[in-house]
């Protein structure tokens, strides 16, 4: 699947970055040090609750 992906992504934009990161933790940690602040970060996940308990540690609040 994430090959199917990034394939898609890289069609329409060649200059994307793809970071493959071994676990959720790595994931999001990877993405956010890389994000500019104000900048969305894409994080494709199969089961919502372990991202939640993430969120919440680093402090994640929902914008609105």
């Amino acid at each position: 699947m994430t090959r199917l992906i990034v394939q898609g992504l890289r069609e329409g934009r060649p200059d994307v970055l793809h970071h493959p990161a071994g676990d959720l933790k790595g994931a999001l940690t990877s993405a956010l040090d890389m994000a500019e602040p104000g900048e969305p970060v894409l994080l494709l996940y199969e089961k919502l609750q372990p991202v939640l308990e993430l969120l919440e540690t680093l402090g994640a609040e929902p914008e609105g």
